[in-house]
Protein backbone atom coordinates (compact mmCIF):
# COMPACT_ATOMS: atom_id res chain seq x y z
CA UNK A 1 0.00 0.00 0.00
CA UNK A 2 1.26 3.22 -1.13
CA UNK A 3 0.39 6.72 0.90
CA UNK A 4 0.89 10.02 0.20
CA UNK A 5 1.66 13.22 2.28
CA UNK A 6 2.14 16.40 0.52
CA UNK A 7 3.17 19.64 2.71
CA UNK A 8 4.60 23.01 2.24
CA UNK A 9 7.36 23.77 4.16
CA UNK A 10 9.69 26.40 2.93
CA UNK A 11 9.40 28.70 -0.20
CA UNK A 12 6.58 27.36 -1.50
CA UNK A 13 8.58 24.44 -1.48
CA UNK A 14 6.21 21.00 -2.43
CA UNK A 15 7.59 18.41 -0.09
CA UNK A 16 6.24 14.71 -0.60
CA UNK A 17 6.70 12.00 1.95
CA UNK A 18 6.35 7.88 1.15
CA UNK A 19 4.07 6.25 3.63
CA UNK A 20 5.33 2.50 3.43
CA UNK A 21 6.43 -0.26 5.61
CA UNK A 22 4.45 0.59 8.44
CA UNK A 23 6.42 -1.40 11.23
CA UNK A 24 4.17 -1.47 14.55
CA UNK A 25 1.40 -0.47 16.17
CA UNK A 26 -1.57 -2.11 17.62
CA UNK A 27 -5.02 -2.61 16.24
CA UNK A 28 -5.66 0.94 15.80
CA UNK A 29 -2.51 2.94 16.59
CA UNK A 30 0.28 2.62 13.98
CA UNK A 31 3.66 3.77 14.36
CA UNK A 32 6.14 4.32 10.56
CA UNK A 33 9.66 5.38 11.30
CA UNK A 34 11.70 6.72 8.10
CA UNK A 35 15.31 7.40 7.85
CA UNK A 36 16.12 11.02 5.72
CA UNK A 37 18.82 13.09 5.18
CA UNK A 38 17.76 15.58 8.28
CA UNK A 39 16.95 12.64 10.88
CA UNK A 40 14.32 10.45 11.42
CA UNK A 41 10.55 10.76 9.52
CA UNK A 42 8.20 10.03 12.51
CA UNK A 43 4.65 9.22 11.36
CA UNK A 44 1.66 8.18 13.56
CA UNK A 45 -1.27 6.52 11.89
CA UNK A 46 -4.80 6.07 13.56
CA UNK A 47 -8.02 5.59 11.36
CA UNK A 48 -6.91 6.50 8.57
CA UNK A 49 -4.78 9.96 9.89
CA UNK A 50 -1.68 10.48 9.45
CA UNK A 51 0.52 12.65 11.94
CA UNK A 52 3.85 13.15 11.40
CA UNK A 53 6.91 14.47 13.33
CA UNK A 54 9.77 15.62 11.32
CA UNK A 55 13.06 17.50 11.80
CA UNK A 56 13.71 19.79 8.65
CA UNK A 57 17.02 21.07 6.61
CA UNK A 58 16.46 24.37 8.08
CA UNK A 59 17.06 23.17 11.56
CA UNK A 60 13.46 23.44 12.84
CA UNK A 61 10.85 20.82 13.81
CA UNK A 62 7.43 20.36 11.97
CA UNK A 63 4.37 18.52 12.90
CA UNK A 64 2.07 17.49 9.91
CA UNK A 65 -1.92 16.50 10.10
CA UNK A 66 -3.50 15.10 6.92
CA UNK A 67 -6.66 13.41 7.19
CA UNK A 68 -8.23 10.39 4.47
CA UNK A 69 -11.09 9.96 5.83
CA UNK A 70 -14.29 12.54 6.77
CA UNK A 71 -12.26 13.40 10.12
CA UNK A 72 -13.59 17.19 9.96
CA UNK A 73 -12.38 17.65 13.54
CA UNK A 74 -8.77 17.03 12.48
CA UNK A 75 -8.17 15.28 15.72
CA UNK A 76 -6.17 12.38 16.81
CA UNK A 77 -6.05 10.39 19.75
CA UNK A 78 -3.37 8.48 21.06
CA UNK A 79 -4.44 6.00 24.18
CA UNK A 80 -2.49 3.74 26.12
CA UNK A 81 -2.84 1.02 23.66
CA UNK A 82 0.63 1.76 22.50
CA UNK A 83 2.36 3.28 26.04
CA UNK A 84 5.32 4.39 24.63
CA UNK A 85 4.02 6.57 22.38
CA UNK A 86 1.63 7.97 25.30
CA UNK A 87 3.56 8.43 27.71
CA UNK A 88 5.51 11.01 25.43
CA UNK A 89 2.54 12.87 24.91
CA UNK A 90 1.83 12.56 28.52
CA UNK A 91 5.27 13.50 29.74
CA UNK A 92 4.48 16.57 27.12
CA UNK A 93 1.76 17.38 28.87
CA UNK A 94 2.52 17.31 32.08
CA UNK A 95 5.52 19.61 31.69
CA UNK A 96 4.16 22.04 30.22
CA UNK A 97 1.19 22.16 32.68
CA UNK A 98 3.39 21.80 35.52
CA UNK A 99 6.30 24.03 34.12
CA UNK A 100 8.53 21.21 34.65
CA UNK A 101 11.54 22.79 32.42
CA UNK A 102 14.47 23.16 34.52
CA UNK A 103 16.38 20.07 36.06
CA UNK A 104 19.40 18.82 37.03
CA UNK A 105 21.32 17.55 34.20
CA UNK A 106 24.37 14.89 34.91
CA UNK A 107 26.68 17.58 34.16
CA UNK A 108 25.55 19.32 36.64
CA UNK A 109 25.76 16.93 38.81
CA UNK A 110 29.65 16.05 38.48
CA UNK A 111 30.18 19.09 40.01
CA UNK A 112 28.00 18.79 42.95
CA UNK A 113 29.91 17.80 46.17
CA UNK A 114 28.15 17.52 49.43
CA UNK A 115 24.00 17.49 50.21
CA UNK A 116 24.51 21.33 50.38
CA UNK A 117 25.18 21.94 47.03
CA UNK A 118 22.25 19.50 46.03
CA UNK A 119 19.94 21.41 48.10
CA UNK A 120 20.89 24.75 46.36
CA UNK A 121 20.78 23.54 42.59
CA UNK A 122 17.46 22.15 43.54
CA UNK A 123 16.53 25.32 44.80
CA UNK A 124 17.28 27.46 41.73
CA UNK A 125 15.79 24.38 39.43
CA UNK A 126 12.43 24.85 41.63
CA UNK A 127 12.75 29.07 41.52
CA UNK A 128 13.58 28.99 37.82
CA UNK A 129 10.35 26.63 37.03
CA UNK A 130 8.20 28.58 39.40
CA UNK A 131 9.13 31.74 37.72
CA UNK A 132 7.62 30.79 34.46
CA UNK A 133 4.34 30.48 35.67
CA UNK A 134 3.89 34.31 35.46
CA UNK A 135 5.87 34.33 32.11
CA UNK A 136 3.40 35.38 29.19
CA UNK A 137 4.75 32.85 26.61
CA UNK A 138 3.34 30.21 29.35
CA UNK A 139 0.06 31.85 29.66
CA UNK A 140 -0.24 31.79 25.84
CA UNK A 141 0.55 28.15 25.65
CA UNK A 142 -1.61 27.04 28.92
CA UNK A 143 -5.02 27.74 29.29
CA UNK A 144 -7.44 26.17 30.97
CA UNK A 145 -5.91 22.87 31.07
CA UNK A 146 -4.96 23.09 27.20
CA UNK A 147 -2.25 23.20 25.38
CA UNK A 148 -2.35 25.99 22.35
CA UNK A 149 0.50 25.96 20.15
CA UNK A 150 0.42 27.99 17.38
CA UNK A 151 2.73 27.49 14.66
CA UNK A 152 5.97 29.71 14.67
CA UNK A 153 5.31 30.29 10.88
CA UNK A 154 2.73 33.23 11.38
CA UNK A 155 3.65 35.54 8.38
CA UNK A 156 1.39 32.78 6.08
CA UNK A 157 -2.42 33.24 4.84
CA UNK A 158 -3.47 30.40 7.08
CA UNK A 159 -2.25 30.30 10.95
CA UNK A 160 -2.17 26.73 12.00
CA UNK A 161 -2.13 25.25 15.50
CA UNK A 162 -2.53 22.52 17.82
CA UNK A 163 -4.33 21.79 20.94
CA UNK A 164 -3.42 19.09 23.36
CA UNK A 165 -5.46 17.83 26.05
CA UNK A 166 -5.16 15.45 28.74
CA UNK A 167 -8.51 12.97 28.64
CA UNK A 168 -8.64 9.51 31.00
CA UNK A 169 -6.25 6.85 29.06
CA UNK A 170 -5.86 9.35 25.98
CA UNK A 171 -4.18 12.54 25.02
CA UNK A 172 -5.94 14.53 22.16
CA UNK A 173 -4.75 16.57 19.48
CA UNK A 174 -6.23 18.79 17.80
CA UNK A 175 -5.22 20.10 15.00
CA UNK A 176 -6.92 23.26 13.54
CA UNK A 177 -6.24 26.27 10.58
CA UNK A 178 -7.72 29.34 10.55
CA UNK A 179 -7.29 32.33 7.78
CA UNK A 180 -6.14 35.51 9.08
CA UNK A 181 -8.25 37.73 9.79
CA UNK A 182 -8.20 41.53 7.17
CA UNK A 183 -10.69 44.05 7.40
CA UNK A 184 -13.39 42.80 5.23
CA UNK A 185 -12.95 39.23 6.01
CA UNK A 186 -14.07 37.02 8.44
CA UNK A 187 -11.77 33.40 9.45
CA UNK A 188 -11.72 31.09 7.10
CA UNK A 189 -10.27 27.24 6.56
CA UNK A 190 -8.25 26.07 4.24
CA UNK A 191 -7.65 22.76 2.55
CA UNK A 192 -4.24 20.41 2.46
CA UNK A 193 -2.45 19.14 5.22
CA UNK A 194 -1.76 20.88 8.93
CA UNK A 195 1.58 22.38 9.12
CA UNK A 196 2.88 23.56 12.81
CA UNK A 197 5.92 24.54 13.20
CA UNK A 198 8.94 24.94 16.23
CA UNK A 199 11.14 27.29 15.64
CA UNK A 200 14.96 25.72 17.84
CA UNK A 201 15.70 29.39 17.26
CA UNK A 202 13.44 32.54 17.63
CA UNK A 203 10.49 30.69 18.52
CA UNK A 204 7.64 32.81 19.85
CA UNK A 205 7.34 30.03 23.47
CA UNK A 206 10.97 29.59 23.96
CA UNK A 207 11.96 28.49 26.10
CA UNK A 208 8.97 25.43 25.98
CA UNK A 209 9.81 24.67 22.31
CA UNK A 210 12.84 22.24 23.99
CA UNK A 211 9.94 20.14 25.46
CA UNK A 212 8.26 19.07 21.91
CA UNK A 213 11.79 18.39 20.62
CA UNK A 214 12.82 16.27 23.14
CA UNK A 215 9.76 14.47 21.87
CA UNK A 216 11.00 14.16 18.96
CA UNK A 217 14.88 12.71 19.77
CA UNK A 218 13.01 9.95 22.23
CA UNK A 219 11.59 8.19 19.70
CA UNK A 220 15.14 7.04 18.83
CA UNK A 221 14.70 4.74 21.72
CA UNK A 222 11.55 3.27 20.45
CA UNK A 223 12.04 -0.04 19.64
CA UNK A 224 8.98 -1.49 16.80
CA UNK A 225 10.48 -5.12 17.69
CA UNK A 226 9.88 -4.96 21.01
CA UNK A 227 7.02 -7.81 21.62
CA UNK A 228 6.77 -7.35 25.60
CA UNK A 229 3.82 -5.38 26.34
CA UNK A 230 3.76 -2.51 28.89
CA UNK A 231 1.20 -3.25 32.00
CA UNK A 232 -0.47 -0.03 31.06
CA UNK A 233 -0.99 -0.96 27.73
CA UNK A 234 -2.48 -4.51 28.70
CA UNK A 235 -4.84 -2.62 31.49
CA UNK A 236 -6.49 -0.69 28.83
CA UNK A 237 -7.30 -3.18 26.87
CA UNK A 238 -8.26 -5.22 29.58
CA UNK A 239 -10.90 -1.92 30.95
CA UNK A 240 -12.04 -1.41 26.90
CA UNK A 241 -13.22 -5.28 26.25
CA UNK A 242 -15.10 -4.13 29.76
CA UNK A 243 -16.45 -1.24 28.61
Amino acid sequence: MWIFLCNVIDNNQLVIYNKSKIITGGDYLKVNTQKSEDGNIITIIENNCFFTMMFSGNLDLYWIFESQSENKDKILYITKENYFVYSLFEELYNNISNCNLYNIDPSEMAVVHSLEELKKLKKLKSQLNSSLRHDSRYKELFQNDKIIWISDDRDYEFIDRVEITKEEDQIKLHFLREKMRTKDQSFGTGNGPITIRFRNHGSAYTPFNGLFMNVYNKFDSYNPYDKQIHIEEYLYKVKQKKS
